[in-house]
């Protein structure tokens, strides 16, 4: 390889910045997470539709109900997952394996 190292091969003086840009769809396999937090399945609906990365008021239009039965609901799942805002939800359904959208 010439003089390019392994990652873990030798010391790392430095850092690493890893981020998720919680503004784009995630593809989910939420099967994992269901289990894990015994989420409903209207729960997982959500889950996917938060992922896809669809506001409040396009999940209410997608899913036939009051904007403020569904801040409700992204309130429930939060707090069920322990997660303090969506882009901490986007996060852990991203740990998962959740993939970007292409």
């Amino acid at each position: 390889m010439g003089n390019l190292s392994v990652l873990g091969d030798t010391g790392f003086g430095g850092a690493i910045l890893y981020s998720l840009d919680a503004g784009q769809p995630v593809e989910v396999n939420i099967e994992p997470m269901r289990q894990v937090y015994k989420l409903t399945k209207a729960e997982c609906e959500l889950a996917e539709l938060l992922g896809r990365g669809l506001t409040n008021a396009q999940i209410a239009d997608e899913r036939g109900r009051a904007v403020a039965t569904i801040n409700a609901q992204v309130k429930s799942l939060l707090a069920k997952t322990d997660a303090d805002n969506r882009i901490q939800f986007v996060r852990l359904l991203m740990s998962f394996g959740a993939d970007y959208v292409k």
